[in-house]
């Protein structure tokens, strides 16, 4: 299963992102083998987008089932269910290897 993670920075041990929709990049982990894969979030024109609709896109081209943010509005949450992706929403503050952490753990709130 592939797992994304809002992140402000590029390391797995960097601060989650408090917005789905401004997040810097998303970190996929697959699951099934542990490897992580980068996704930055600009949209075409090579510069941060700020749109949810991009990030939305960017998610569901990355293959992920799951998605952990910080915040992610509900009607963005639902869009991304109906594509077959759970929108699992963690407090801020801590590292996306934290909020994977959690996921994994099973103590979190699912949005969708």
């Amino acid at each position: 299963m592939k797992i994304a993670v809002c992140s402000n920075g590029q390391d797995i041990n960097d601060k989650l992102s408090p917005s789905f929709a401004k997040t810097p990049y998303f970190i996929i982990i697959d699951s099934e083998t542990q490897k992580v894969k980068v996704t930055d979030n600009t949209c075409r024109h090579g510069k941060q987008c700020y749109c949810e609709r991009h990030s939305a896109r960017t998610i569901r081209a990355s293959g992920a089932q799951v998605l952990i943010s910080a915040q992610t509005d509900y009607a963005v949450a639902a869009r991304l269910k109906r594509a077959g992706v759970i929108v699992v929403q963690v407090d801020g503050g801590i590292s996306a290897k934290e909020a994977l952490d959690i996921y994994q753990a099973k103590a979190l709130h699912i949005v969708s």
